[in-house]
């Protein structure tokens, strides 16, 4: 890649739109130089911004690895691009969403502050108060179902019982009936 970029770069392009052409082009100087001619139009801070956000939101992004000396302070989902403070979050992420690529950061994620946290905690429990309603009208419906399926079992029941005893009560009175008239 290093012959490539200071190929681009004795033709005149500069350094950061060279990079990302041959990054966006699967190293090759005639696919960078299609990438340039394609987004000639845009300026090259147009195109690093456009770069770094694409980085921000492909899952199939991976995170720079660590240089040598540098501390991994959060870790990175690669699937999704989460930011994740800890190990424990990373594996609660994973265990919810199924995703499994995860790499370490540099990047620091800020702890919130008082005033985030109250804003957070008031969305959280906007959320299970929303949630808590929508369950308790589901209850009531499954309570209400529950009932009229058992009121339906308890009359079935009863039917039967009574069938039974009408047809008991028939076959004694033919019984009777035939031990006082024995033919």
């Amino acid at each position: 890649m290093t012959s490539d970029l200071d190929s681009l770069l004795a033709m005149g392009f500069d350094r950061p739109r060279a990079e990302i052409a041959l990054k966006r082009s699967g190293t090759s100087v005639e696919g960078a130089i299609d990438w340039m001619e394609k987004n000639e139009d845009k300026t090259t801070e147009e195109v690093v911004a456009i770069e770094a956000e694409k980085a921000e939101t492909d899952p199939n992004t991976e995170a720079e690895a660590l240089k040598p000396g540098e501390e991994a302070k959060s870790l990175v989902c690669n699937d999704c691009g989460r930011k994740l403070r800890s190990i424990a979050q990373a594996e609660f992420h994973a265990s919810k969403t199924s995703h499994e690529n995860f790499s370490e950061s540099t990047e620091e994620i800020a702890p919130l502050t008082e005033e985030e946290k109250k804003v957070k905690l008031e969305e959280l429990r906007r959320k299970l108060a929303e949630k808590r309603a929508g369950s308790s009208d589901q209850d009531k419906l499954d309570k209400k179902r529950n009932e009229e399926i058992r009121r339906k079992s308890t009359k079935e029941v009863q039917d039967i019982k009574e069938d039974l005893a009408k047809k008991e009560q028939l076959k004694e009175g033919s019984r009777l009936s035939q031990s006082y008239n024995p033919s």
